[in-house]
């Protein structure tokens, strides 16, 4: 709420109490009137009479009333005051909190020079005596030559003095820094609107920062301020930088951006492995096959192996692997493998990846038709994928034994 809504809030429950003062006085003024309706004018009190003590009483009430009649009608007369002298205020005043304040100011310094210029040249016209001059401006010479002899040596030596076109400098200097004060105070406003929560913080040197609201904070914010020595003045709280609250600070804090979620590559490595081998050196899931799916068919996501893993055994007997490998290599044929001598006939050829902490994921499952076949430099799929299949592995080591 602007300062000029708060004081036209304060002239409506000026004229509200006006209105209900005047209201009351009224009734008081009728109750006082119907109590001596009956008593004739000029009636005395007949003393000793056995209407003597109602006839008294009836009469300080009626002056009673009337006095609070009175009582209201002066209070009344007062709200209408102070709401009078408010609207007068408003009308010849510029907030630096309104919509117009700026524009306002503007014409406000350019009617004040225009004013400050028509001094001077009345000053001029008048040293030279140039009655033309002056009859042009719609000031008699004469009468004028009059006036300012009648006020003596000092007073009468110029039409304008000195000290008026300093003080009327003077106020359009004021304005014009409140001008450039309120444009600054616009600009901070407008970063704290585009600010993410409203608010920013600016240093202002020597240890002391100014903080920017774009809408008036809840209570709690304000009184951390003021517990903390922050003091307001011209649209922001301005204070040591050290004391900031920290309630302030989180808002002003930017927020950690969310990690970027990985690439997803579903598919042959017949189609997909050049974009693949793109994309390696950012996080990557490549999916060759997940799942129950038939050639060409997508395979399934990570979430859904996650949870076949949980639920249902690997097939540990067939696959005499731990189900996962870093690093993975093409095969290469074992040049010194024969039948005879035991070795294996393929062995890692060169690595696949050109980074390091690549995983590939790869099994079937015991009772349902579940083939995976998954690489990827994820870590928190590969924690994920880890921990599901070690799990998996100790539940079907106690199952077995």
């Amino acid at each position: 709420m602007t300062r000029r809504e708060r004081l036209e809030r304060r002239i409506e429950k000026r004229q509200q109490w006006a209105a209900s003062a005047e209201a009351k006085a009224e009734r008081e003024y009728k109750t006082s009137q119907s109590l001596v309706e009956g008593i004739p004018m000029g009636q005395p009190i007949l003393v000793g009479h056995h209407s003597e003590k109602r006839h008294r009483r009836t009469l300080d009430r009626s002056w009673n009333a009337l006095g609070r009649s009175v009582e209201q009608t002066r209070k009344a007369e007062m709200h209408e005051s102070k709401a009078a002298n408010l609207e007068s205020a408003l009308d010849r005043t510029i907030f630096s909190d309104d919509t117009n304040a700026v524009e306002a100011l503007e014409a406000r310094i350019a009617e004040r020079e225009a004013e400050r210029e028509h001094m001077k040249v009345i000053n001029k016209l008048f040293k030279k005596a140039d009655i033309e001059g002056l009859k042009a401006l719609g000031v008699d010479y004469e009468e004028l030559r009059t006036r300012l002899a009648a006020l003596g040596s000092y007073f009468g030596q110029a039409p304008h003095m000195p000290f008026e076109l300093q003080n009327i400098g003077q106020r359009i200097q004021g304005d014009k820094k409140r001008l450039e004060s309120i444009k600054a105070q616009q600009k901070r406003t407008a970063k704290a609107e585009a600010s993410e929560n409203g608010v920013t913080v600016e240093q202002c040197g020597e240890g002391y920062c100014r903080v920017i609201f774009a809408e008036k904070p809840d209570r709690s914010i304000l009184n951390a301020l003021k517990a903390a020595g922050f003091y307001w003045g011209r649209g922001s709280w301005a204070g040591k930088s050290d004391k900031l609250p920290a309630c302030v600070a989180e808002l002003v804090a930017p927020k950690a951006s969310p990690e970027p979620g990985p690439i997803i590559v579903k598919g042959a490595p017949c189609d997909k492995w050049e974009e693949v081998q793109s994309i390696q050196h950012e996080p990557f899931i490549y999916i060759m096959s997940n799942g129950s799916k038939w050639a060409g068919e997508e395979p399934d996501d990570v979430a859904e192996l996650l949870q076949v893993l949980g639920n249902h055994a690997l097939e540990f007997e067939r696959f005499h692997h731990s189900f996962y490998s870093a690093n993975p290599c093409h095969w290469a044929h074992n040049e010194n493998y024969t039948p005879e001598n035991g070795q294996p006939r393929y062995i890692d050829g060169a690595r696949m990846y050109q980074c390091d902490g690549v995983f590939r994921f790869f099994g079937n499952f015991l009772e349902v038709s579940h083939v995976f076949h998954i690489d990827t430099n994820h870590k928190p799929t590969i924690n994920a994928l880890v921990s599901a299949i070690e799990q998996n592995r100790e539940r079907y080591a106690a199952e077995k034994g």
